[in-house]
């Protein structure tokens, strides 16, 4: 569910497991299994919201809280652009009563954000492959305290085995596929990990088409900011479209 309010999304709220607060923690390396534990059996007991209850026992800071819940509302909203098909509803006049952390994201700064996501994503699986693929690790040494305890990236790098594929990985760090992928990729391109046996894309996933909608104009803004980048390859790829 995306909330809009005078042209600018202000909230957001998902049932996918991997887009709860407690689970957009976890897998982010901000709170334990303990803390998230302890904090939904508060929540269960009191009906007071989660990050609350996580900063009234110290879980985490206010202002590390606040940073993240925009973070996970704009996961949430950036993940409709990797669907290839949906349904939708407008509810006119049904907005939240009560904000923890009020966000105000511009619509176009959304569709920049959102085609920029599809383009790495699709660039990550013409390397890797799709959710099928399974990776190893290799002997290239990891450098010291490189990735940090706690962090995303040490989480991912802990589930390659040459067992798990991309999707398995998913599942067990409660995390999407444009998280886990970004931070597989840079190993990868590390030679930390190596392809073992890799899954090829969809053919869908690859079409340009599947890209959001975007008005010409906006087309050709986005086209010369990355022009002026110097990534011509996706400035023609723009420009095009806009003819």
């Amino acid at each position: 569910t995306i909330f809009v309010k005078e042209g600018r999304i202000i909230s957001s709220a998902s049932d996918d497991p991997t887009e709860q607060l407690g689970q957009f923690l976890l897998s982010h390396g901000k709170i334990t299994e303990d803390d998230l534990r302890r904090g939904l059996e508060a929540q269960a007991k009191t009906k007071v919201l989660l990050g609350k209850i996580l900063l009234m026992v110290g879980a985490i800071k206010e202002d590390e809280l606040k940073r993240l819940l925009v973070m996970k509302a704009e996961a949430t909203i950036f993940s409709l652009f990797l669907w290839s098909e949906a349904h939708f509803d407008f509810l006119d006049g049904e907005l939240p009563k009560d904000l923890f952390v009020p966000i105000s994201l511009a619509m176009q700064d959304v569709l920049m954000k959102g085609l920029t996501i599809i383009d790495e994503l699709r660039h990550i699986r013409a390397q890797l492959g799709s959710g099928g693929t399974i990776l190893a690790r290799t002997k290239m040494p990891m450098p010291a305290g490189y990735p940090a305890d706690r962090s995303v990236g040490k989480a991912v790098l802990g589930l390659v085995d040459g067992k798990r594929t991309i999707t398995d990985i998913c599942l067990a760090l409660h995390a999407s596929e444009f998280t886990v992928s970004k931070f597989l990729f840079h190993l990868f391109e590390q030679k930390h990990i190596e392809v073992i046996q890799k899954v090829e894309s969809e053919p869908g996933n690859a079409n340009p088409s599947d890209r959001p909608f975007m008005s010409e104009d906006l087309l050709v803004s986005h086209g010369k900011e990355r022009m002026a980048a110097g990534d011509y390859e996706a400035a023609i790829d723009l420009l095009a479209q806009a003819v």
